[in-house]
């Protein structure tokens, strides 16, 4: 078990951080086991819409969804190889990342607001879309990563309006 904890000196320090960060997620979880939600009362009819709007929705979120999902898991691999960078500043732009998601998540609701749900929606992949091809033509590493967190940012954006519909 020793070796799998081991870890070369330079990322030490980032150990401890990650056990930090797992121990404040457990201590999270516990204000959730005392939430108790009021029971909803069945009904008998059926509320789920049959329209061929519903169809439409379903196959452009499934589109979405298998695009970013190709995606996604081979950014580090884009960082590493195309443009050279080291696992530390890859590690970083990730870290960077995850700040500009929480955000824009956090923002989303009021682009929502102003724009309407569809509109929102629409204009945030289409704003994602457009920065994972400029991502493609980027080759310095400073470029690269602003148009990943923007990229990343605009991607869970567009959730809050996906979802709630």
């Amino acid at each position: 078990m020793k070796h799998l904890l081991h870890s070369p000196g330079s990322l030490e320090p980032l150990r401890w951080a990650l056990v930090a960060a797992s121990a404040v997620a457990v201590l999270g979880a516990f204000p959730a086991v005392k939430l108790r939600f009021a029971s909803v009362p069945r009904k008998e009819t059926r509320t789920y819409p049959r329209a061929r709007s519903v169809a439409g929705f379903l196959i452009a979120l499934c589109c979405w969804n298998a695009a970013t999902g190709a995606f996604n898991p081979f950014f580090n691999s884009f960082f590493a190889g195309r443009l050279h960078m080291s696992v530390l500043r890859i590690g970083a732009i990730f870290s960077y990342s995850q700040v500009a998601q929480v955000l824009a998540l956090l923002s989303a609701s009021a682009l929502l607001k102003r724009l309407g749900i569809v509109r929102g929606i629409e204009w945030t992949q289409l704003a994602t879309g457009g920065a994972l091809a400029l991502l493609a033509f980027n080759s310095t590493g400073a470029g690269a990563a602003s148009v990943y967190i923007g990229y990343m940012s605009l991607q869970y954006m567009c959730e809050p309006g996906c979802f709630t519909c």
